[in-house]
């Protein structure tokens, strides 16, 4: 009982678990890293849009903002996903 405890208290991408495929673990590893180091650019540069977008209000400052929350909320996906596929 104290190891299935111990099991649901852990993080639930495959890189953490100790049955996980090598291959998988590694992939896994690299794609979050890459979401996770992504994620302050993506933050700064939506913060400038939207700045830009209060200042000039034009349809180009509208667009890139929209593009960056998309970005932003799609690197949060692929985080979660990563880490729902983690715990199968």
């Amino acid at each position: 009982m104290l190891e299935e405890l111990g099991r649901k208290r852990t993080l639930g991408f495959s890189f953490t678990r100790r049955d996980a495929e090598p291959e998988r673990a590694c992939r896994d590893l690299a794609l979050a890293i890459e979401t996770l180091a992504a994620r302050p650019g993506l933050d700064a540069a939506l913060a400038a849009a939207t700045a830009r977008l209060k200042d000039e209000g034009d349809e180009a400052a509208f667009r890139e903002q929209q593009r960056l929350r998309e970005a932003r909320d799609e690197a949060d996906t692929q985080l979660a996903t990563l880490f729902e596929a983690g715990g199968d």
